[in-house]
């Protein structure tokens, strides 16, 4: 674990971890031989608190992120006035010039029709 150190380019990214496992594996073979204990009972008691600090980082990430609101989106309804309806209207209103309105169009073809009708 020590070459990894020892190169310029992975020491400072590869380092940590492999000296960290090594740490952990030295760490069990020192208890097993200084004490009369199982090497497994020793393996879940260095273990253990890694486990439980990893297991409570993932819970409190994901319920960070169960906690987090999501956007939702306002319904959008769009009503269409119904058929036959508003439709002259419209019709009118866009066949007049800028500044005309419908009425004096009609007052203007009221005038324009008068003078033949008359005796």
């Amino acid at each position: 674990p020590f070459v990894f150190l020892a190169i310029p380019c992975l020491g400072p990214y590869c380092g940590g971890f492999p000296m960290f496992v090594w740490f952990i594996v030295a760490w069990i073979i020192v208890l097993v031989h200084a004490a009369a204990i199982p090497g497994w009972k020793i393996c879940v008691a260095v273990l253990a608190p890694f486990v439980l600090l990893m297991l409570l980082l993932v819970g409190g990430v994901t319920t960070l992120v169960a906690m987090v609101p999501t956007p939702v989106a306002a319904p959008v309804t769009v009503t269409a006035p119904p058929a036959g309806q508003g439709d002259e209207e419209e019709a009118t209103e866009q066949s007049a010039a800028p500044g005309i309105s419908a009425a004096s169009d009609a007052a203007r073809d009221a005038e324009a029709t008068t003078p033949e009708q008359s005796p």
